[in-house]
């Protein structure tokens, strides 16, 4: 019995000695050609790029800030868009999260993305819409206090 297990045991450790010995492949760099595609395919994604979409970025704050968040009533967010000169961007949705964490309040604008099949809605979903202004170039979301934010949606009837 003992030598059994005697030979079992040299069997294993000369099979795991043997199995580390084979080299192993060593991970190739990524042809330009594979890396172009990528970047091609990404591009195509109806919100510009993942990320993008508002459903993953709602997420976010809400984890990583324990953020609360509301959506503008549609006067506000015709104020907001004037306010910010984005008529061209199709905003459709505002959404401010404020977390008690920060003392300024997020605020991330979306477009509706929609695909239709045989006339039927195949794909719907908000997209965020990156913005421009003095201090920010592409920002997916801008930061303003509750009072600099009230100054902008004064006269919607929007309670900050």
């Amino acid at each position: 019995m003992n030598k059994i297990l005697f030979f079992t045991s040299l069997f294993i450790v000369a099979a795991f000695g043997f199995s580390c010995s084979i080299p192993l492949p060593v991970a190739a760099a990524i042809p330009p050609e594979i890396e172009e595609h990528r970047n091609n395919v990404e591009s195509l994604h109806p919100c510009g790029g993942k990320g993008l979409m508002l459903e993953g970025i709602t997420g976010y704050f809400r984890y990583k800030w324990s953020a609360q968040y509301a959506d503008l009533d549609a006067k506000a967010v015709k104020t907001w868009v004037e306010y910010h000169k984005i008529q061209d961007l199709e905003v459709t949705l505002v959404r401010v999260f404020q977390s008690p964490r920060q003392s300024t309040m997020a605020i991330v604008s979306a477009r509706k993305f929609e695909n239709y099949l045989n006339g039927k809605p195949l794909v719907q979903m908000m997209c965020v819409v990156k913005m421009n202004t003095d201090e920010v170039t592409d920002a997916i979301a801008l930061q303003y206090t509750p009072d600099e934010l009230q100054k902008i949606l004064s006269g919607t009837g929007a309670d900050i």
